[in-house]
């Protein structure tokens, strides 16, 4: 197939049409968003003719949806004409009925009103893919800002004569509804009587079909460029032949150009009179043509030479001639002037091969898009397909297999399979969905367009693009059906003629009438069936033996029966509406699959953002169009539940921690629409509220997550009742955090897995943290701080509510009462087992009889110090619950957990206790790591790991030191007290947003402090294998340390710009001269400071320093400790 050339221009001139297009573009919007300061300048009245009652409703429905979506200004009168019932009337006769009715609706307002016609009706039996739509409908591949849905023709006719009303008088501006014409409208003018119409320069090949003008010749010298000067028609030709052109002087000499041709007219109001009073006094039961019969008695020169052609008409009967005559007589003498606009563009979008050129080689040179809100869903196949650049993909589903070659247009289509498959050169695909098992590679040069029928069927019609649907012949002979005879096409599929075509329209055969196409319950269906049949045909043109079917055994229709019994409404509900639903979730899906940061997300799904443009540009926002935008979002939220598996290559097979991270995702974007309305708007409050949903659900998902292991095997096996005067006490040390903090939270360490370096410690001598579990006389549970002086008791038969009260980890006594519920009642602790909360005196009743517990801690440590007191005082809790109530096992877990030289831990009761903590953490709603426990439950200096998963698996790896090391590493070791606290919760928060929100740096960041704890890691192992006399290489060892430290700080400002503070910057910077580097422990802001002090320096000098400069800190007497 050759393309043919349907647009000649100097390159030169492209920066101007590409700048016109820009001009218009700004103008247009100007007027969308001030219609009362900019719409006295636009057209008072629109009028677009349709071809019957059913594409009427469907043309007014287009026109409401873009008047609340703001992508038409709503100051405009819109009226929708449709053709009479009865026999063709052309768009000439449409116009004489638009005249009719405007008379009636306007009077002699119409003396002031500049009205623009666009003939819309019609079948477009030469570009099928718009035969029920219309083309003035039709998808343009152009945007008037970021985030706007791409407009249709409707649009652009709007942008492109954007100045043309303001130098208009009252009159009627007649446009097609399938052209675009490039221009500058300077200088022109629409107010000189009679007729004036916009003139084009073209090769004469065009002018064979289209209207030309004979001008003055004496007047084209004169024509400059960007002039517009309006000059006299003496003639106009419509449809000439090139002797025509030759011989009656429309041809231009001396010019890159050959002729003048038509495309836009107006006429003022006194031709509008003349043309009412043909038709009052000439009913039409035939076919007028608004150019060929209004424009061709108009002039100095015209003729009636025209009223008996038939090249335009194929015949002419009795009642055109005499129409002809009358229209002749009415109009003759009528002045004709014509605007010819140097250079300019005349783009027509008539036909499928006008529409494959002009869409993905022409338009896209002056600024239209080749790809339009179009998705690649990806997929496990190695072989991938290749979008050619010279292609038109406009709202289309794609699998990563699919290949479509250079020339084709795919537009509202789904084609995803998981094997490569080719769309050949010079298609068009619209609105078919493909199934995704059994799809074939698409023939080159083939039309398919899927239709949907009244009774919810589908078919799908199927053509060559070059087929002549209008072609008929009652022999058949002149059919041809992918340029083979169509008897030869019916032969293979079982059919003969009367199969096809009834005896009623056999005299008129034509592929337009011809029943041909399977009639299927699905749109999949009926494209694989239509396709089949192109195959079919593909086969018998190479001559190939083709595939055999029998066709007789479906249901069949022509294109034209088809739409007789078309659903404009469902068509545009399933290929338009649902369909760019389907496309905004496999966008949301590929952000999320990509990880993507989500704060980033709104401006890419341009679907949401298409439903959020009315209230950027009027401010308004109606209840149309927040159901849209809910229904987009409800799809996307319905829809990440059932597709949770393909969202991340690195969980597939963690649906809850996947789901959840969607969720959380999905919270934000919504949260993100709410902030486009003012704070107290309604709809900021329901996005907002939707918002706040979404994330609980996310949480909740990762809570359960952790939970849920322990509601089908508790963590504490009650064997009996518990004696009476039973005590367990539970000692724990603190830990310090040396490398890999943050990499051990959830979700990120479920993710991606976590690396951690840290040590257990004594604080002056001792363990901080004492739990202690006891047996109480009378029935109740009471919970004891003995370090915050706080008691509560509650009576086990009424207080199961605030027992269960643990989410708000600022709430006294919270932590206690979190760890009492986990360890003993897991299984209401979960969502689903809130509802049961009733049970839990019974429950009680068990294991105390009618006795009581007590739990009572008491931590020696400053709140908010950053040394894992809270978690730590969790696993004390959960260890001292456990020896409390499981009376033959108190050793189990800590013979366990004695780690021996070089010993690599890994056991499935570590995972559990130190998972408990998690769990625990996530129904405080503070969120932390692992780390903690680990670094307090576990002697000595550990290196962690774990990998992605639901639940964590630990494999602990101690850092043997004998005493000697111990004791250098002690004397080396620095802790200061910076004098300020910190809630760890608040810091917390922010990381994990942060990286469920995939913010910008955030996968880099954690995973170089997953790296730098790799490296202290050896660098400790080295250490612990040096000779104590070998002191230089101990120095270099620590400030091998130190230098990871200061990495590590940097790594962490940069993760959470809170976690250090102009104090604290002050304060690092004035021990930088005491340590080798220095990092602040925990989640930041205040707390402790780890350092290794440098060789020539004293820990007395330090203090001093301290003292002198920084009263408020001091350095702190911690040790490592390598006993539970």
């Amino acid at each position: 197939m050759q393309d043919e050339r349907l647009l000649d221009f100097d390159p030169a001139d492209r920066p101007f049409f590409q700048d016109i297009l820009n001009k218009r573009r700004q103008s247009y919007l100007k007027l969308l968003q001030h219609p009362e300061i900019h719409g006295k300048d636009f057209w008072d009245v629109v009028v677009i003719t349709a071809i019957d009652e059913a594409q009427q409703q469907y043309y007014e429905h287009q026109i409401e949806q873009k008047k609340r979506r703001g992508e038409i200004p709503a100051c405009v009168k819109y009226h929708v004409v449709p053709d009479p019932p009865g026999a063709k009337i052309g768009c000439g006769g449409a116009t004489l009925v638009v005249l009719d009715i405007l008379e009636k609706e306007y009077g002699d307002k119409l003396d002031q009103y500049r009205v623009m016609l666009i003939h819309a009706g019609g079948y477009s039996k030469r570009l099928a893919n718009h035969t029920i739509s219309g083309k003035i409908f039709c998808p343009i591949p152009f945007f008037l800002n970021e985030g706007s849905p791409s407009i249709t023709m409707l649009e652009m006719k709007f942008m492109l004569f954007m100045e043309f009303p303001k130098k208009m008088r009252g009159g009627i501006f007649l446009a097609a509804s399938d052209d675009i014409e490039l221009l500058e409208s300077e200088g022109c003018d629409f107010t000189r009587p009679g007729v004036t119409a916009l003139a084009h320069p073209a090769l004469s090949s065009i002018g064979l079909t289209h209207g030309v003008f004979v001008l003055d010749k004496s007047e084209i010298p004169h024509l400059k460029k960007n002039n517009n000067s309006t000059v006299k028609c003496l003639k106009f030709l419509h449809k000439p032949t090139l002797d025509t052109m030759k011989n009656e002087g429309a041809l231009v000499e001396g010019q890159n150009f050959e002729v003048f041709v038509d495309s836009n007219f107006f006429f003022d109001r006194d031709v509008s009179k003349k043309l009412m009073q043909f038709y009052k006094s000439n009913p039409l039961d035939f076919e007028v043509d608004a150019y060929g019969d209004f424009l061709q008695p108009m002039g100095e020169q015209a003729t009636d030479s025209y009223l008996g052609n038939t090249r335009t008409t194929g015949s002419v009967n009795e009642s055109l001639k005499k129409a002809r005559r009358g229209l002749f007589d009415i109009l003759k003498g009528t002045q004709m002037n014509v605007i010819p606009f140097l250079p300019s563009l005349f783009i027509h979008i008539g036909t499928s091969s006008e529409y494959i050129q002009h869409l993905t080689e022409n338009l896209p040179n002056f600024g239209y898009q080749r790809w339009v809100f179009s998705q690649v869903a990806p997929t496990v196949s190695k072989v991938k397909g290749e979008i050619s650049p010279e292609t038109s993909i406009q709202y289309s589903l794609l699998s990563d297999t699919v290949t479509v070659s250079r020339k084709s247009v795919v537009e509202y289509c789904k084609f995803l399979s998981p094997n490569p498959v080719t769309v050949g050169d010079h298609c068009i695909l619209s609105q078919v969905y493909f199934p995704s098992e059994s799809v074939e590679n698409i023939p080159p040069g083939v039309l398919m367009h899927t239709l949907v029928l009244k009774d919810n069927t589908f078919v799908t019609i199927a053509f060559g693009v070059d087929d002549d649907l209008k072609a008929s012949d009652s022999q058949l002979e002149k059919i041809k059906l992918r340029n083979l005879p169509v008897s030869q096409a019916l032969s293979h599929v079982g059919l003969q003629v009367e199969d096809v075509w009834d005896e009623k329209s056999r005299s008129n055969a034509s592929l337009w009438n011809a029943s041909l196409f399977p009639v299927a319950p699905t749109p999949e269906e009926s494209a694989h069936l239509s396709l089949k049949f192109l195959k079919i045909l593909e086969a018998i043109s190479h001559g190939n033996k083709p595939e055999s079917m029998d066709w007789t055994k479906f249901k069949r229709i022509s294109l034209n029966t088809a739409i007789s019994q078309k659903d404009m409404h469902a068509q545009s509900y399933i290929f338009r509406n649902k369909h760019e639903e389907m496309i905004t979730f496999q966008c949301v899906k590929d952000l999320l699959k990509k990880e993507e940061d989500v704060t980033k997300w709104l401006p890419k799904l341009h679907m949401i953002m298409a439903s959020l443009l009315p209230l950027r540009e009027t401010g308004e926002f109606s209840l149309k169009t927040r159901e849209k935008l809910d229904s987009l979002l409800s799809l996307c939220e319905n829809e990440l539940h059932q597709n949770f598996h393909h969202y991340d290559d690195h969980i597939d097979d963690h649906k809850q921690l996947i789901e959840s991270r969607a969720y959380f995702s999905l919270s934000t974007l919504v949260g993100e629409i709410s902030r486009r309305f003012e704070e107290n708007h309604g709809m900021a409050l329901h996005y907002k509220g939707w918002s706040d949903r979404l994330n609980k659900k996310a949480s909740s998902l990762l809570r359960d997550i952790l939970i849920h292991p322990y509601v089908t095997q508790p963590f504490v096996q009650v064997e009996s009742v518990i004696p009476m005067g039973r005590s367990v006490r539970q000692t724990m040390p603190a830990r310090i955090i040396l490398a890999g903090g943050w990499s051990d939270t959830p979700p990120f360490c479920l993710e991606r897995g976590g690396d951690i370096v840290n040590m257990a410690i004594n604080i002056n001598g001792k363990h901080p943290i004492v739990v202690t579990c006891s047996h109480l006389p009378e029935p109740v549970i009471r919970f004891v701080s003995k370090d915050t002086n706080t008691k509560h008791e509650f009576s086990i038969s009424e207080s199961a509510e605030a027992i269960f009260a643990y989410a708000n980890p600022t709430e006294s006594l919270a932590l206690h009462k979190a760890c009492f519920a986990f360890c003993l009642f897991p299984q209401l602790c979960v969502e689903e087992g809130r509802q049961k909360i009733s049970e839990f005196p019974e429950l009680c009743r068990k294991f105390l009889g009618n006795s009581g517990f007590e739990l009572a801690t008491d931590v020696d440590i400053p709140k908010g110090s950053g040394l894992g007191t809270s978690s730590i005082l969790m696993l004390g809790c959960v260890r001292a619950i456990r020896k409390y109530f499981q009376l033959e096992s108190n050793l189990k877990v800590e013979s366990n957990l004695k780690v021996e030289n070089k010993l690599k831990v890994e056991s499935e009761d570590l995972d559990r206790e130190m998972n408990a903590v998690l769990a625990i953490e996530q129904m405080l709603t503070t969120g932390g790591g692992w780390q903690d426990q680990i670094g307090g439950g576990i002697p000595g200096i550990k290196f962690t790991t774990t990998k992605s998963g639901p639940v964590p698996h630990y494999q602990v790896e101690d850092i043997e030191l004998d005493q000697d090391h111990v004791n250098v590493l002690n004397e080396r070791l620095i802790v200061v007290y910076t004098g300020k606290t910190r809630l760890a919760k608040t810091v917390l928060y922010n990381v994990v947003d942060n990286w469920c929100l995939r913010r910008e740096g955030i996968m880099e960041i954690l995973l170089a402090i997953k790296d730098r704890a790799r490296d202290m890691h050896l660098v400790f192992k080295e250490f612990s294998q040096r000779k104590l006399d070998e002191i230089s290489e101990i120095d270099s060892d620590f400030s091998k340390l130190g230098f990871i430290l200061n990495q590590i700080r940097k790594l962490n400002i940069d993760l959470e710009k809170s976690i250090s503070n102009d104090y604290l910057d002050t304060l690092f910077s004035g021990i930088d001269e005491f340590v080798t580097g220095s990092n602040i422990i925990g989640a930041g802001s205040g707390g402790f400071i780890l350092g290794y002090l440098k060789r020539d320096q004293t820990r007395e000098a330090l203090r001093q320093y301290l003292k002198k400069n920084f009263p408020e800190a001091e350095v702190s007497d911690m040790t490592l400790d390598l006993t539970l």
